[in-house]
């Protein structure tokens, strides 16, 4: 393989000096020259990084992929397939990178693979991260980055919830008992009481509380609660027989109320409130109450996320891209699941979850 590839660059090399000393023209009537290429160090990293990461899982490059295929090794076309859709969705950014991507932008997409690794791996908590990564990675308003993150977390939901569901751990009749108190909060949340949200909500001496500080600040807290749960962790209960479940009507909507509030402000799927709300009061073993979890993040965020639609201008281009890749963060987390113990990675994300919960408070108010 590394002939193939050393003889390819001799090749081109050779051919590409020849060019240039013979003045060739193209088709088209151009001298035959090597493009410019912008020179970036954090992008080239990041592109090394993952063309790395790609050689290592599938152990071919262009070249040998291709004579792979011809020894009857077809699999391989899979990573082909993969291979020819990256390069679609390169030149589908390349051709908009002068609108959406500024280099630091990159690693707002990179964080969004990030999130989908985690929820493929732990299944939950990486969603988390949506909103610091759209704020501090992407640059946008903390009140727009809450409304794209509960659409970002809404679908990949979904994804997780299908899952669980073919697996029999979702209880649909208690999802959607549990889900109606909690969207309908969470959509008048982010309907009606986001948008009024003063400008400046408080002071204290000459300190303004802006909106945005509120907001980043009030999601902070819940990412130090969220952090708590996963270092704790939680006592598994699958070994117990589900009971019949007896609904407290009035429970479930304060329940609601509290989780469409926390939904709606900060962005988030709430998941460490479900989940102990799900076994304490439906009686749910715990897999099943994580696999129903998901299914009433997904109903409460996508109708949170509409809530929003006549109050915001929706980017659908760069959200569509944000959520496709964090999906396929997701498959890959999946994928290496079956290698990775997910149950020792949480506590570990739950300690990187409190620093950065720390970190968001000092930068809103120091």
């Amino acid at each position: 393989m590394y002939g193939i590839i050393g003889a390819s660059v001799v090749t081109g090399t050779i051919l590409l000096l020849l060019s240039n000393q013979l003045k060739l023209k193209n088709i088209q009537g151009n001298y035959l020259k090597a493009p410019l290429k912008e020179r970036g160090l954090i992008s080239y990293i990041i592109g090394g990084v993952i063309f790395g990461l790609g050689w290592a899982l599938c152990g071919a490059c262009p070249g040998p992929m291709y004579i792979l295929v011809g020894t009857g090794a077809f699999t391989i076309t899979i990573v082909i397939a993969a291979a020819l859709l990256g390069t679609f969705v390169y030149g589908v950014l390349k051709r908009f990178r002068r609108k959406y991507l500024l280099k630091i932008e990159i690693l707002g997409y990179v964080g969004a693979l990030f999130v989908g690794l985690v929820l493929g791996l732990i299944g939950g908590g990486g969603s988390i991260l949506t909103v610091p990564i759209l704020v501090y990675l992407i640059g946008l308003n903390p009140i727009i980055a809450t409304a794209y993150s509960l659409f970002v977390v809404g679908v990949t939901s979904i994804f997780g919830a299908f899952q669980n569901y073919k697996k029999g751990f979702v209880d649909i009749k208690t999802a959607i008992i549990f889900a109606i108190p909690a969207f309908i909060v969470v959509y008048l949340t982010r309907r009606f009481i986001v948008p009024i949200i003063p400008d400046v909500v408080f002071t204290v001496g000459d300190f303004e509380v802006t909106n945005n500080i509120f907001i980043m600040v009030f999601f902070a807290i819940v990412m130090l609660l969220a952090s708590y749960s996963m270092i704790k962790g939680r006592k598994t209960v699958d070994h117990i027989e589900e009971q019949e479940i007896k609904y407290n009507y009035p429970l479930i909507a304060i329940e609601g109320t509290v989780i469409g509030v926390f939904a709606g402000i900060v962005g988030a799927g709430g998941g460490f409130l479900i989940i102990p709300t799900l076994v304490l009061l439906a009686k749910l073993p715990m897999r099943k109450a994580i696999g129903t979890s998901l299914f009433v993040i997904a109903v409460n965020s996508l109708f949170g996320f509409m809530g929003d639609l006549s109050n915001i201008n929706i980017d659908w281009f760069f959200l569509l891209v944000f959520t496709g890749i964090s999906i396929i963060g997701i498959i890959l987390g999946m994928y290496l699941s079956k290698f990775i113990s997910g149950h020792k990675l949480k506590k570990g994300f739950g300690y990187f979850t409190l620093i950065m919960g720390i970190y968001i408070i000092y930068k809103e108010l120091y």
